[in-house]
């Protein structure tokens, strides 16, 4: 069974915060427990000597190794934490004693209850421990003493119940770290799962058609308003195909009806009696059939582009002339609605590329100059080079221009800015995309500027030699 982001977030910052406060607790008790054992250690060397001193003046005050001796040695405060053994200068043990079997008892008890505690030190808290010391007088050793404890050294009560209480707090620190790590991570991958799931909800939303459906973008995670903005984009574009589509099917079944009612309507006369099979009529018919024909064959061209199966001719080629003779193509166009049609025109402009695609990126460019452009307006065309390596040309026609949430779909296939206008003016609808394929095929790159009621310009960048 799969998981939920949700859960997994959850579990895995509980996780995170398991094994910080696990890793806390155990440095923590690591670093008491070393600095408790150095300074107890240090506490049993230093009784150990104040023992040797003792040792030393009460042999002086009684002259050697005698039973008072003994006696006044036994009273010492520390002997009940530990037995001694002292051995003079021939190393002949002279004085001994042995602590009772139910300090031994206690001592060792105390020590496990600590090294339990200890955690990383356990084996440390439980061997016994002998130290010796040197007795000396005046600068002369007389012997030794060692100091014999049951466990590695004496710990109080007070002591034992202090290092306990660390480790019960250490210990409540980490509940209390769980559970206020539970209720943030709950929290966190609420946060941060919800609008994944919104996400997800609107996504399938799209994938069902339903392109109006968009994501919340102002998230509390950059990359996630990142992401609903990504998504948002991609459902504002697939809705414009999918209108896009519509307006093809539409477009597609007006391109074809028109030219086959057309043909049908001169067939049903003929076959009717009521017109006669004139060549005018015939010739009728065969100029609609000659236009389903280029429809199609433009159509196959696209195709033919995109697929990248189209293999251009480089020719050593002058854009300038290219241009020249496109602009005499269109000169009566523009004479009869009374347009302006002016050229600037680098003298000459040589370069490499596909004389027979680039003549017809310049056709289809001016064809739409001349149509979209009012009755009285003006056509400006340029051409001229950037730096030593690129060539442009600009088409610009004034105009009332073209909205700016048209300009990303102008290249799509049979997308039209304006549905009315293409009624009258006629036209495909797929010209500025094979503009725009001709151009990626000579690795160049085409611009569209249309400022609000100023008009519109192409500009064409082209290498001029084409990329190995």
């Amino acid at each position: 069974m799969k998981t939920t982001l949700r859960g997994r977030l959850t579990r895995f910052l509980l996780a995170s915060a398991l094994v910080s406060g696990l890793t806390a607790l155990l440095l923590t008790n690591a670093a008491l427990y070393s600095t408790f054992y150095n300074y107890k250690e240090a506490v049993q060397l230093q009784s150990a000597s104040d023992f040797s001193e003792y040792t030393s003046r009460v042999y002086q005050l009684n002259d050697g190794w005698t039973g008072k001796t003994l006696t006044m040695l036994l009273a010492y405060p520390g002997t009940d934490e530990f037995s001694f053994r002292i051995y003079d200068t021939q190393e002949l043990m002279v004085m001994n004693s042995q602590l009772r079997p139910d300090r031994v008892s206690f001592h060792q008890n105390m020590m496990r209850r600590m090294g339990r505690n200890a955690m990383f030190f356990q084996s440390r808290f439980y061997d016994g421990t002998n130290v010796v010391e040197d007795i000396v007088i005046n600068g002369e050793t007389i012997g030794t003493v060692e100091l014999i404890y049951p466990s590695t050294f004496s710990v109080d009560t007070a002591e034992l119940d202090f290092t306990s209480g660390v480790n019960r707090s250490l210990l409540m620190s980490l509940a209390i770290a769980l559970g206020l790590s539970g209720l943030l991570s709950a929290y966190l991958s609420k946060l941060l799962s919800r609008p994944i799931v919104n996400l997800t909800e609107v996504t399938k939303s799209i994938r069902n058609g339903h392109f109006g459906r968009r994501a919340e973008e102002r998230q509390s995670v950059r990359e996630l308003t990142e992401l609903s903005g990504a998504v948002n984009d991609l459902a504002e574009t697939l809705s414009h195909q999918s209108e896009i589509r519509k307006r093809l099917t539409s477009d597609l079944a007006h391109e074809l009806r028109t030219p086959l009612t057309i043909i049908q309507g001169q067939l049903d006369a003929i076959l009717e009696g009521i017109f006669e099979a004139t060549p005018d009529r015939l010739l009728v018919a065969r100029s609609e059939t000659e236009r389903l024909i280029g429809l199609v064959e433009r159509l196959r061209e696209i195709a033919d582009l995109e697929d990248d199966t189209v293999e251009l001719t480089y020719d050593d080629i002058d854009l300038t002339v290219i241009v020249r003779d496109a602009l005499t193509l269109f000169e009566a166009d523009a004479m009869t609605r009374a347009q302006t049609l002016t050229s600037d025109l680098a003298f000459s402009l040589p370069m490499v590329g596909d004389a027979h695609r680039l003549r017809q990126v310049l056709v289809n460019l001016l064809s739409n100059a001349v149509k979209y452009t009012p009755d009285g307006g003006r056509i400006h065309v340029e051409t001229g080079t950037i730096g030593s390596s690129e060539a442009f040309l600009k088409v610009f026609n004034s105009g009332a221009g073209i909205a700016p949430e048209d300009l990303p779909f102008l290249f799509d296939r049979f997308y039209r800015a304006d549905v009315s206008r293409h009624r009258e003016t006629g036209g495909s609808g797929i010209g500025l995309t094979i503009v725009k394929l001709i151009v990626d095929a000579h690795h160049g790159r085409i611009e569209v500027h249309s400022p609000a009621g100023e008009g519109t310009t192409f500009t064409v960048i082209l290498p001029l030699q084409p990329s190995s």
